[in-house]
C-alpha cells in the first residue's frame, strides 16, 4: 500500500471520528426516525402502533392486531418516544399502542423513578387509545414499575421476554423468543 493510501485513509478515519465524536452525522436513531416518519403518513387508520427499543424493532407486526405498524427505533429510549410518539399518533391514528421501552434508559444510568415519569407521560400521549405495555428485560423492579402504571390507568400488562431459551442475550429475542412476544402480543390484542 502506498504512503499516500494510508496517509488520505488515515485523514479519513480521524474526520470520520472527529464528526462522530461531536454529533455532525446522525446516528441509527435519527435515521431510522426518519424512515419511520417517511412511513408512517401510508399507515392506514386505525392500524396498531409498536413503539419502542431494539427488542421490538427486530419482530414482523405487520400481521398482528388487524395490522401493526413498527415504529420501534434500536437503542432508543423513553425520551427518544416521548419526541416521537406524537406526530406518530396523530398520524397513524391508532386504535391500539405496543409500549416496549426503557431498557435503554435503564442500562444509560436512568433511576426507575426518572423512567416512570417518561412512561407517565408516554401513558398521557396515547390519550384514549389503548395501550398494551410491556415489562423490562433483567430489571424486575422497574417491570412492576411498568405494571403498576399500566394497573393503575386501566391498561395491559405483558411480561418481558427474557431469560436464555427466549433471548440471545438476556434482552433481545431469539427467534423463539420473536415468536413468544408476538404470541403475546396477539393474546392481547383481543
Amino acid at each position: 500500500m502506498s504512503a499516500a493510501a494510508l496517509l488520505l485513509g488515515g485523514a479519513s478515519g480521524i474526520s470520520f471520528g472527529y464528526a462522530r465524536w461531536h454529533g455532525l452525522f446522525p446516528g441509527y436513531v435519527a435515521h431510522r426516525a426518519l424512515v419511520i416518519n417517511g412511513q408512517s403518513p401510508f399507515v392506514p387508520d386505525g392500524s396498531a402502533l409498536a413503539l419502542g427499543d431494539s427488542t421490538v424493532e427486530r419482530v414482523y407486526t405487520a400481521d398482528l392486531c388487524g395490522g401493526m405498524f413498527n415504529a420501534a427505533v434500536g437503542w432508543a429510549t423513553t425520551s427518544d418516544l416521548i419526541r416521537t410518539a406524537p406526530k406518530l399518533i396523530a398520524e397513524v391514528r391508532p386504535r391500539l399502542i405496543v409500549l416496549d421501552a426503557g431498557y435503554n434508559d435503564l442500562s444509560a444510568g436512568s433511576s426507575i423513578e426518572d423512567l416512570r415519569a417518561r412512561e407517565l407521560k408516554l401513558v398521557a400521549m396515547a390519550g384514549p387509545t389503548r395501550l398494551v405495555m410491556m415489562g423490562i428485560p433483567r430489571h424486575p423492579d422497574a417491570s412492576r414499575m411498568v405494571q403498576a402504571i399500566a394497573a393503575e390507568h386501566h391498561e395491559q400488562y405483558i411480561p418481558p421476554i427474557e431469560g436464555a431459551v427466549l433471548t440471545v442475550d438476556g434482552v433481545h429475542e431469539n427467534r423463539r423468543g420473536m415468536e413468544e412476544w408476538r404470541r403475546r402480543v396477539a393474546a392481547a390484542c383481543r
